[in-house]
């Protein structure tokens, strides 16, 4: 090495240091070799004048140098404050700080100043906020787009003091598109298309019918079922209880339940709950030997005596879990149903566990099935209803004659060809809708679809 290297850096003979910036990956062999050709080894690191890194290091802090005089020096000086009785200006600059100097040749920087958004608008937008004041407390951004639907006259809503007009709702939900918290307009979901179904007398009812439609997709449906489910493991321990105990008691009752879900009175592959039991084996982590038909669930709960958990998306009248409920079913050489259990000695637990129940649904399972606990992530009262005279979501002089209104559209649109009626199943009036679905309790003004009536969310 020593006499390769002395005739190409033009050195005579001598002594030959090597210095090497990574000590850790010399090994001592190679120091050893060294030594016994006669060279010695350095290692140099960041500090030594002789060594490669200090090399790189000083042409690092030359270029940060250069960058932080373009940024810092070449900012013009700041005005001059004020004189105030509390804090005299003093001339000339402080002692113990840098002088600005003249901006440097070209475009001036711009310092870029960090700024907390304003929670008044969109960030990175300006468009305003305005609050809906059919849900109380919320707060909806309107979305820059002009809006292409006009009604006749200034068509306002007024509740508490606050008007909203027409414009601003049909506004609010191109955001809510935008945001995909709704589909995408036209293509999912048709609020302009929708309003023209109405008179323009008509429009007022229509555009707060409009607000208070109630719209939850996936990733809200998802949500909801966790949180149905994870509502039963708060009735399996006492008030009072430790959190260790608590967790026990679910790991233990995850070990011997089985899932299911409600079928019709004419079980269809498409049904909601299947899909529900998917997203529960997705997203709860639950077993496939677990989730089982409602025939399966039963055989193994009058077998094993397993625990058994009913999920689904929506309970409007409850009538799809009383069917299922009181289905006879053949298992061997006998029929059973659910309703018979407790005849049987079944002592295992019951569960129910729609995301959205009606209390008109709950009052109609109690009595016929009184050993299921219900566990919902929401239950919605009689006012929840769009047709009820006190409804919560509208203003009480639209309130009052809206089901009025409503059969006199069914009257004169193909709407008179539901057979839910104008006001949905079991006259519940609601606003409601899934992604995947729409109840048939959602006001068919909404979902339904006809030659002459163009709906707002068709129904899959």
């Amino acid at each position: 090495m020593r006499e390769s290297c002395g005739p190409v850096s033009g050195r005579g003979a001598g002594r030959l240091t090597l210095g090497t910036d990574n000590g850790s990956q010399f090994a001592g062999t190679h120091r050893l070799r060294l030594s016994a050709r006669g060279d010695n080894h350095r290692r140099g690191g960041y500090r030594d004048p002789e060594s490669q890194a200090f090399i790189e290091s000083s042409f690092g802090q030359c270029n940060k140098r250069c960058a932080r005089r373009t940024e810092w020096e070449s900012v013009r000086p700041p005005a001059p404050r004020s004189p105030t009785p509390s804090r005299p200006n003093i001339a000339g600059p402080t002692p113990g700080w840098p002088i600005a100097r003249s901006p440097a040749p070209g475009p001036a920087p711009n310092p870029y100043t960090p700024q907390r958004p304003d929670p008044s608008t969109r960030a990175g937008s300006t468009s305003p906020v305005t609050r809906l004041t059919s849900l109380p407390g919320q707060y909806v951004h309107l979305a820059p787009t002009s809006c292409t639907f006009r009604v006749s006259g200034p068509i306002t809503l007024c509740r508490g003091g606050a008007r909203v007009s027409a414009e601003q709702v049909l506004q609010a939900r191109k955001y809510f598109s935008d945001t995909y918290i709704w589909p995408a307009q036209p293509a999912g979901i048709r609020p302009e298309i929708w309003l023209r179904n109405f008179e323009p007398a008509e429009q007022e009812h229509a555009i707060a019918l409009l607000k208070a439609f109630v719209y939850f997709n996936k990733q809200f449906s998802e949500q909801l079922l966790k949180s149905s489910v994870k509502a039963v493991a708060k009735t399996l321990s006492a008030p009072g209880d430790s959190y260790a105990l608590q967790k026990e008691m679910w790991r233990r009752y995850r070990q011997n339940f089985v899932l299911t879900y409600p079928t019709g009175e004419d079980p269809n592959p498409t049904d909601s709950g299947q899909m529900y039991s998917r997203w529960s084996r997705q997203l709860l982590g639950i077993d496939e030997d677990q989730i089982l038909e409602p025939s399966a669930a039963l055989e193994r709960a009058l077998r094993w005596g397993a625990d058994v958990l009913f999920v689904d998306d929506f309970a409007g009248s409850g009538q799809q879990f009383i069917d299922t409920w009181k289905r006879e079913v053949s298992i061997g050489t006998e029929t059973a149903s659910f309703a018979s259990l407790a005849g049987r000695g079944y002592t295992g637990r019951l569960h129910y566990c729609p995301s959205i129940c009606t209390t008109y649904a709950l009052g109609r399972i109690q009595p016929v099935a009184p050993n299921v606990r219900v566990c919902a992530s929401h239950y919605l009262p009689p006012e929840a209803s769009l047709v009820h005279p006190r409804s919560l979501y509208i203003e009480p002089r639209l309130a009052s004659d809206m089901s009025d209104l409503l059969i006199e559209v069914t009257r004169r649109s193909g709407l008179r060809f539901c057979a839910v009626g104008p006001h949905g199943f079991h006259n519940l009036g609601l606003g409601v809708a899934f992604e995947h679905s729409v109840p048939d309790a959602t006001l068919p003004v909404f979902w339904h679809s006809s030659d002459d009536w163009k709906p707002l969310r068709r129904r899959r």
